[in-house]
């Protein structure tokens, strides 16, 4: 009996030894997986953002002065109106509604492929684990407009950019920041307001609203107030920077865009889009106060 004991000892032993070394190789792979999932090694600056990819609201120097406070009051008047004349659109009216834009654009304009569009699809599939509304799909298009240096987004989360804009840009850093922009305008339901108040006008001169797009010509010149182009700058740095790239040479992109197409301050506050100067002025203030945000 001593001796089957012993035997019995031994081989219990020898097995739960076994499976601690099974655990502990185990645990090791997780801590060494859970440290590749998390956001990519980068050299240089450090930030922790203050929001994410939904923004509360814009407070700071960049509406410190006088047009600034009436922007944004116009801003709150006008959605005060909007509560009034019309519903929210839902998540499958905004689908439904950036459907029909696909097809419009896809009349008019040469959809391309090829490596540039593999850079924008890589870019993106990035930045997707960062974004906080999971109701939508975000998909990326690279459509041929070899003059106009632009990106747009519609409702639903289609993202559109120009060839002419690919040739302008100087890195991956600038796409990044420049996508992140357009995501954030439908993170914060800014192409959800804009059809709101296509809406509204339809009440108010008596037409029939009883399709979402009240007309997709204007949808593809969709422009946002100079509040929500700020919110969604604010974005576009956090999931650059959550990506993998440096947000600063977002603002890069802005100065060189901004060099020749300033204006005066009255024309800034009648502009649906803040200056380029103006915003990367902006940007650089966000980054700062996300730097210092320990």
């Amino acid at each position: 009996m001593q001796k089957q004991r012993k035997f019995f000892n031994f081989t219990a032993s020898k097995y739960n030894s076994t499976r601690m070394k099974r655990f502990l190789i185990f645990v090791l792979a997780i801590v060494i997986l859970s440290g590749c999932l998390k956001s990519p090694k980068r050299k240089g600056e450090v930030y922790h953002f203050p929001e994410k990819t939904i923004i509360s609201e814009v407070e700071d120097k960049c509406f410190e002065d006088e047009s600034g406070k009436w922007l944004k009051k116009g801003n709150k008047a006008e959605e005060a109106i909007m509560n009034v004349l019309t519903d929210d659109v839902t998540v499958e009216q905004q689908k439904e509604a950036g459907k029909e834009i696909f097809e419009e654009l896809k009349s008019e304009y040469s959809f391309l492929e090829g490596e540039d569009l593999k850079k924008l699809r890589k870019i993106l599939g990035k930045m997707r684990q960062y974004i906080s509304r999971k109701e939508l799909t975000y998909q990326v298009f690279l459509i041929e407009d070899k003059e106009n240096v632009n990106a747009f987004t519609v409702p639903g989360g289609n993202i559109y950019v120009t060839d002419a804009l690919m040739r302008f840009v100087e890195s991956d850093d600038e796409l990044a920041v420049i996508l992140g922009h357009e995501i954030g305008h439908n993170e914060n339901q800014h192409t959800n307001r804009f059809l709101r108040k296509q809406n509204a006008a339809a009440k108010i001169v008596g037409k029939e609203a009883g399709t979402i797009v009240a007309g997709i010509t204007s949808m593809l010149t969709m422009a946002f107030g100079q509040p929500q182009e700020l919110e969604a700058d604010r974005c576009g740095l956090y999931l650059a920077y959550s990506a993998g790239y440096n947000p600063m040479k977002g603002i890069d992109f802005f100065k060189r865009l901004g060099k020749n197409s300033e204006s005066t301050q009255t024309i800034r506050f009648i502009s649906t889009h803040p200056f380029p100067s103006e915003r990367a002025g902006c940007m650089e203030s966000y980054l700062s106060q996300a730097k210092n945000n320990q």
